[in-house]
């Protein structure tokens, strides 16, 4: 009964996580003659997250660079901290902890 009512709270959510996956490109940047050899290069990394909306299946691209990198890995940190920090107060509260996936 617990398993199906969470399963339930959790597909509530508008969009639900599937995957990830990160590409990272070089993008060469010609001069005004494209004859020549690009002189510069960009470096691109676009973060590409799977999702469900309902029963369809979506794609969003996002642009990120080097700092906003950091910052997901910051933010995913603090995210595994807060679930450990809940998970202790679930277990003191002699709660169990329904997990989806």
């Amino acid at each position: 009964f617990y398993s199906v009512k969470t399963y339930h709270f959790y597909t509530e959510q508008a969009n639900l996580f599937s995957s990830a996956q990160i590409i990272t490109d070089i993008r060469p940047i010609f001069g005004a003659n494209v004859d020549e050899s690009p002189k510069v290069g960009l470096i691109t990394t676009v973060l590409k997250i799977h999702y469900h909306c309902g029963e369809e299946h979506k794609d969003i691209y996002i642009g990120i660079d080097g700092n906003d990198i950091k910052e997901l890995k910051k933010e995913l940190k603090n995210a595994e901290n807060r679930i450990k920090s809940l998970e202790i107060v679930l277990e003191k509260g002699g709660m169990n902890q329904v997990k989806i996936n």
